[in-house]
């Protein structure tokens, strides 16, 4: 919140901070995450780096193997056996 921002970022700040809003009455608190809510977003983070990962790993065995004369000769040469059958 814009209002509890201190100029300097240091324990006593931080600490003056929590007492002024844990005095205010109207602050809303966010209930703490269950156990299965935090293996759920586990999950999917993974998931998610997992893809990405596989994403990279692809792109490079894709540029990898374009700038290769065998891949490139080997996908000419199966062209045309595909036109010539």
């Amino acid at each position: 919140m814009k209002v509890f921002v201190r100029s300097q970022k240091n324990d006593a700040n931080n600490a003056l901070a929590i007492c002024e809003t844990a005095c205010r009455p109207g602050t809303h608190l966010v209930p703490a995450k269950t156990t299965e809510q935090l293996d759920i977003k586990l999950l999917r983070n993974t998931r998610q780096l997992m893809a990405e990962q596989r994403t990279a790993r692809l792109n490079m065995v894709s540029l990898f193997l374009s700038g290769s004369s065998a891949f490139s000769s080997h996908c000419q040469n199966s062209s045309k056996m595909r036109l010539t059958t």
